[in-house]
């Protein structure tokens, strides 16, 4: 995938241009049988990787915290009745256990656990924000580790802008799962811890507030389920948004030119509304279901009230139990809310999960083999089919060193996709492409692009210095640089730029001609010195002048190079010596220029 703002590559030959492939939703979020807890940890679990295990600190420090708050809680309480009676001491008791205390002592007691309870929100809070940031790193890690090790098929399969729309919201939303992970931990630890306390102080008043959390759950879970769905409808048509913004920027010329500005904002518009109805009604969805639930609780708490006026209930236990309990229907409370948070975050996600997957399902296969010099290329029975379409029938042909091979015939009929699998981006899907009588795929990685490379017709320049486009992230000297701008002709108007080999060009940062450009990207296709060149429509859209510099160029090549030119240029064509005619993904005519029907697919004047 190229970089946002590069041209939109034609479809050619069955091939599958950079930025395009299949288009699918946002995947529901992964459930696990264990409900949301279960869920978030799995995820973060993923996310967090080697560092997974940091996950236990917050359930420690959640018992903790919630024990020390209760205790609080009491202490503040039983300290406000004895301001109220006067009394100077009083007996700190709750179920079972119960102990004598001064009024001083409660005070004491009540600003140490305050204290406590200060310093374990500060460690879970830094625990919380740290893991988060590992989250968003590791998210990140693994989406770039399996991109560029993917093969080259599923790379050009990833839509123009859809890298960097995982790599930034999708990785900082997802992120979000370790925080509301550490709500939903402290929550339902407080829950717990304050359900038992409550049990203590009055087991009735602990049953009936059960019964009310729990029929109050019932219905917001029906309402959570709806937002599940708005939230994917919202995920998706913001990524529309994006990913349509990013493909007009990369066309913005042809915008003006044909003077369609008007349809393509009109498009945009209308995708930003579509964006817009679906996020209102996220948004409705989750503010309604936090007002409805704290009113339900409400109402919940002054049947309650009612209910124990006509049981009776003991007022010190009914009192107690009750303030614990409804301290603890705030937590009930960052639940919801943590699940609605999840509910938004759980899409993007599971897309980054989904992309990280295909991505290595899809790791290019290479041996351990050494590539030294190739002596042959060979394929045999070679066809090719993308998304069910035949693409090639049953290719067979042989190239050795120093055959300068032309592949000619009507645009579609599958030549791009012939040369690209020769250079080793594509595996045929059925037939043998072998190079000195082995499998193509036997060879390491690195010996093979040092023998093979290839020129398209669309150069794309990377953010970067004029020496950092040529040796494009391989080891090498500033000698080799030189030495492989002045094969292609464009050493001396480099040295004429403002910095000359550290001026940036890329993404608009340097005013370079057509020429210009693919002339760099021929200097970084020669910088290994390969044996194998692929030419695929190299100087289609280049000026006489620079088609003339990058043929010098291309003249000048060792004996023992395999030239294989994919072209209707006459020019270019007129010095190779073996054309193959291609037509509907077969080999129809395979020979000598004088053999072969050149002058139907190449320009007015034939090649000589």
């Amino acid at each position: 995938m190229g970089p946002v703002g590069s041209a939109p590559a034609r479809r050619r030959g069955g091939t599958i241009p950079p930025g395009e492939g299949p288009i699918t939703p946002a995947p529901p979020t992964r459930s696990s049988r264990f409900g949301l807890v279960g869920d978030l940890t799995a995820q973060v679990r993923w996310l967090l990787g080697e560092r997974q295990a940091w996950i236990l600190v917050l359930p420690v420090i959640g018992v903790v915290a919630a024990g020390t708050e209760v205790f609080l809680l009491l202490a503040i309480v039983r300290a406000l009745l004895l301001l109220v009676g006067e009394a100077s001491g009083t007996e700190l008791a709750l179920g079972p256990v119960a102990l004598d205390v001064t009024t001083g002592q409660l005070l004491a007691l009540a600003a140490l656990a305050g204290v406590g309870t200060v310093v374990l929100r500060v460690a879970d809070s830094v625990v919380v924000g740290r893991l988060a940031a590992r989250a968003a790193s590791t998210a990140r890690s693994r989406l770039i580790d399996s991109y560029f090790g993917a093969d080259w098929r599923a790379m050009s399969q990833t839509r123009a802008g859809h890298l960097q729309q995982l790599l930034g919201t999708n990785v900082q939303t997802a992120s979000n799962a370790v925080p509301l992970l550490g709500t939903v931990m402290s929550a339902s630890i407080n829950l717990a811890v304050y359900g038992v306390f409550v049990v203590l102080a009055s087991p009735l008043v602990g049953l009936i507030f059960a019964l009310l959390g729990g029929a109050v759950v019932s219905v917001i879970s029906l309402l959570r389920q709806r937002t599940k769905a708005m939230a994917r409808s919202s995920q998706g048509a913001v990524r529309d948004v994006q990913l349509t913004a990013t493909s007009l920027t990369g066309v913005n010329r042809e915008l003006q030119l044909f003077d369609v500005q008007p349809a393509a904002r009109a498009e945009l518009q209308q995708l930003n509304r579509s964006a817009r109805n679906a996020l209102g009604r996220l948004r409705t969805m989750q503010r309604l279901v936090p007002v409805l639930f704290q009113q339900l609780v409400l109402i919940g708490v002054v049947g309650l009230i009612a209910l124990a006026r006509q049981l009776e209930i003991d007022a010190s236990h009914f009192g107690t139990a009750a303030i614990l309990a409804v301290r603890s229907l705030s937590y009930l409370q960052q639940l919801n809310t943590a699940t609605q948070s999840y509910v938004e975050a759980g899409p993007y996600l599971g897309e980054i999960r989904d992309a990280v997957e295909h991505h290595e399902a899809s790791a290019r296969q290479r041996g351990d083999e050494r590539l030294h010099a190739v002596e042959a290329i060979e394929l045999e029975a070679v066809g090719f089919t993308y998304d069910r379409e035949p693409v090639l029938h049953d290719v067979s042909l042989r190239i050795q060193p120093g055959d300068w091979v032309a592949m000619v015939g009507p645009s579609g009929g599958g030549k791009t996709t012939l040369a690209t699998i020769i250079a080793g981006l594509l595996e045929p899907s059925s037939g043998s492409h072998r190079v000195n009588g082995h499998d193509a795929r036997a060879f390491t990685a690195r010996t093979w692009a040092s023998k093979f490379s290839l020129l398209s017709q669309e150069p794309v320049l990377i953010r970067g210095t004029v020496a950092d486009n040529i040796r494009f992230y391989r080891e090498g000297s500033l000698d080799q640089i030189q030495r492989a701008a002045e094969r292609a002709a464009i050493a001396d108007v480099i040295r004429a730029l403002p910095d000359g080999w550290d001026t940036r060009i890329g993404d608009g940062q340097a005013n370079l001609s057509g020429g210009q450009r693919q002339r760099i990207a021929l200097a970084r296709a020669l910088f290994a010195e390969p044996q194998v060149l692929i030419l695929d429509e190299p100087t289609s859209a280049l000026d006489a002048e620079s088609e003339r510099l990058i043929e010098e160029s291309l003249f000048a090549l060792p004996d023992e190079a395999i030239v294989i030119v994919v072209s209707h240029r006459p020019t270019l064509l007129g010095h190779c010596e073996r054309f193959l005619v291609i037509e509907d993904g077969r080999v129809v005519a395979d020979g000598a220029r004088a053999e072969v029907p050149v002058e139907r697919y190449v320009g007015s004047t034939p090649p000589t």
